[in-house]
């Protein structure tokens, strides 16, 4: 590996990751199902170099239902997320044809004031102007007065709350509906991006974030005959799989081929990304299920940055509800009662790397299946090392100046056994260590 043989001067902080060996040969198995030789083709094809700043900017989702607007502040401040994604519900704002704000201007109030982004999700419909869908929700606006109605909810928001720190976006996962075909939605995505455009030129418009479903490609062919899309600042994408985040590299990049985004030169922002921990709780016991899932976050934002995507935002903020077999309960950085998990000091620590320095580079050596990220800020280095196989007693050898000394703990803080190697720290990337972080100064 070119980039752990090199040497370096100076102060050095190295991050390695022995992310896979924690989801064990489930995970690993899933993910080389795909055609021999066709996944390490696309990571030979990702690694390159680049400026920090075209890293992705990373944020989280969450809800207003039962969390308070101060806990919701205060939770994504602490976090370290730089956007907050939520719904603006139009049948909560819209009372007798009057817009009522209270809602939701303390919390947009307060996310602005601590300098986060807000993207606002434009949803679905209200009972005074659509129709009940039989199977849940409203149907989507079919007549005049249910569109211009439609839009003056628009127009209200973006008046409301126009500004550089607000983004909008566009329902969410049509593709799951349906009751929203692709040509029903992009007929809407056109108008209503048109309808923001002339209360605010400038404001940052995102498409509704697709899931990772089946009808998938066929809904993108479908919305790129139905929607003038550069009308738009961003695509959006939903890669959730209940395996290696790594094997969403060809999601996105099937996605992109299509000319979804690449052609259209737009931006592609990951707009919900998580993992819940019920997904491990058959092969795990549960007092081992936080750490995985904190695992599992630090490799996806890693994959984002492989990626190039431009936003990832993190589902969730907050867990839904208490009961480990509902997956959709257990998705949240923090718990049901607001206590940070494990995977708040994943998201904080990768957050924090990616967001103070200057150059990266993306190396993967392909018989070892290890990953390399270098991250350069001064005269100092963090590297982020991890495994996407699954591998049991693999060994590291990271390089250090004779100068150095090392000390390493895991993501979490404990401290961490390593040997000597040549010309530095031999470090065991086993089952459960999970992640590591080696700093080393002259």
């Amino acid at each position: 590996m070119r980039s752990v043989e090199r040497r370096f001067s100076g102060v050095i902080s190295v991050v390695l990751i022995g992310l896979a060996t924690l989801t064990g040969a489930y995970f690993y198995d899933r993910l080389i199902a795909a055609p021999a030789g066709l996944f390490e083709q696309r990571l030979e094809y990702l690694q390159h170099s680049g400026s920090c700043t075209d890293l992705p900017t990373f944020g989280v989702s969450t809800h207003r239902r039962r969390n308070p607007d101060e806990t919701n502040i205060r939770l994504a401040t602490e976090v370290g997320a730089h956007i907050v994604r939520f719904d603006i519900y139009w049948e909560y704002l819209e009372e007798e044809g009057q817009f009522k704000f209270r809602k939701y201007d303390p919390l947009i109030r307060g996310l602005r004031e601590k300098g986060i982004t807000v993207l606002l999700i434009l949803t679905y419909g209200h009972p005074d102007h659509s129709d009940k869908s039989p199977h849940s929700g409203f149907l989507p606006p079919r007549t005049s007065e249910q569109r211009d109605a439609f839009y003056r909810y628009i127009r209200a928001v973006v008046n409301r709350y126009r500004g550089a720190d607000i983004a909008y976006q566009i329902l969410n996962e049509p593709n799951m509906d349906d009751d929203w075909p692709a040509e029903t939605y992009g007929q809407l995505l056109a108008a209503a991006a048109k309808e923001i455009r002339a209360v605010d030129p400038g404001a940052k418009i995102i498409a509704a974030g697709l899931a990772n479903i089946r009808n998938r490609d066929a809904y993108i062919y479908g919305l790129k005959a139905s929607a003038d899309l550069g009308l738009l600042d961003a695509l959006a994408f939903h890669p959730y799989r209940t395996d290696a985040p790594e094997k969403s590299l060809t999601d996105v990049a099937k996605f992109e081929s299509i000319g979804f985004a690449k052609n259209l030169s737009k931006d592609l922002w990951l707009t919900e990304w998580g993992y819940s921990e019920t997904w491990f709780r058959k092969k795990y016991p549960s007092s081992d299920l936080r750490k995985r899932q904190a695992i599992m976050i630090a490799r996806l934002m890693l994959v984002a940055a492989i990626a190039k995507v431009r936003v990832l935002i993190v589902y969730d903020l907050i867990d839904d509800g208490v009961d480990i077999a509902n997956a959709e309960h257990k998705f949240g950085l923090y718990d049901y009662e607001f206590r940070s998990k494990a995977a708040v000091q994943s998201f904080h620590a990768l957050a924090a790397v990616m967001s103070d320095c200057d150059q990266y580079n993306i190396e993967f050596d392909a018989p070892k299946k290890i990953a390399i990220v270098t991250f350069k800020k001064n005269s100092g280095i963090t590297r982020v090392i991890w495994t996407y196989d699954f591998a049991r007693n693999r060994k590291v050898c990271v390089e250090l100046s004779s100068s150095s000394t090392a000390s390493v703990v895991d993501i979490f803080g404990n401290p961490i056994v390593f040997d000597p190697c040549d010309g530095g720290v031999n470090i065991n990337i086993s089952e459960p260590i999970g992640p590591v972080i080696l700093r080393s100064n002259n």
